[in-house]
């Protein structure tokens, strides 16, 4: 058979290149991996094909090389994964060869920093409820993917809104049937110095998923939002962008019991920390 790829746009790492034009400033992007942050690489190819991956320190030197998890899909097409982990920290990149017949160079990853310096970046673990987007999630078990980027939540870019439903009777005077307070948050994408535009096309596809954690607490994109752009200087090849999230109350997933008048009981998943309400007390465990 001919020759097939497609490297899924969720992999933690980038395979797109950045082209930087000849008249903008020529400067590079390194995306910062803690040394604890799972890699997951996943690819389509056709089923007759080998692969092996290679990565490489800032020496150019070979410091791990290996095969791929083979699982078939259909009868004519693989689905081929590697989690690499605990890298030295050091500058990285990672290459697929293709070795059915000959060894071909055929994907190379832009750079990437292994460091526990990553201060002001935010970690998104992402998966979803089914088998979409070119993208292998569950077939027996749930893969769940890894991406960090620069940037975060500031306080200034907290909006508190409220879903209300409300009428006025013969007499206009207004009853309210429905209200419930939320809040929405925008994601800054980038630093000072930007970020290129597979990030903000990666987070872009991200958010697509059913189920997205930000540094452990579950969101998701505020209606149709969409990463906004703010150019840095004219010339600069990087931008800055902005996306409109809403958190999910993840941390309480068991909800809230009333018994009586005497408890309420929520209970975190995360820290098995619980809320109760004796007598009109409020009550921390």
């Amino acid at each position: 058979m001919g020759q097939f790829i497609h490297i899924s746009k969720f992999s933690s790492l980038n395979f797109e290149p950045t082209n930087v034009k000849s008249w903008e400033d020529q400067v590079s992007y390194c995306q910062k991996v803690f040394v604890n942050d799972p890699i997951l690489i996943q690819f389509a190819a056709d089923f007759d094909e080998t692969f092996r991956y290679d990565v490489i320190n800032s020496l150019g030197t070979v410091i791990q090389t290996g095969l791929f998890t083979i699982t078939a899909i259909g009868a004519t097409i693989n689905i081929l994964e590697k989690e690499i982990t605990e890298l030295p920290q050091d500058i990285y990149t990672l290459r697929i060869y293709q070795t059915t017949r000959q060894t071909l160079l055929i994907a190379e990853s832009s750079p990437f920093c292994v460091t526990d310096q990553v201060d002001n970046t935010t970690l998104l673990a992402y998966t979803n409820s089914s088998n979409d987007f070119d993208t292998i999630f569950i077939n027996g078990t749930t893969r769940v993917f890894n991406f960090r980027f620069e940037g975060g939540f500031l306080n200034s870019d907290t909006s508190y809104l409220v879903e209300s439903n409300s009428f006025r009777n013969q007499f206009q005077e207004g009853r309210q049937l429905y209200q419930r307070p939320y809040k929405t948050k925008s994601l800054t994408i980038g630093n000072a110095f930007g970020v290129p535009d597979w990030v903000a096309e990666k987070i872009n596809f991200i958010f697509c998923c059913s189920n997205i954690y930000l540094n452990r607490v579950k969101h998701s994109r505020s209606e149709k939002s969409a990463p906004e752009r703010t150019t840095i200087e004219e010339g600069y090849p990087f931008s800055n962008f902005k996306l409109l999230l809403e958190g999910e109350a993840e941390l309480y997933t068991t909800g809230m019991q009333i018994f009586g008048n005497d408890w309420i009981v929520k209970k975190s998943n995360w820290n098995g920390y619980g809320t109760w309400l004796t007598n009109g007390i409020i009550n921390r465990n």
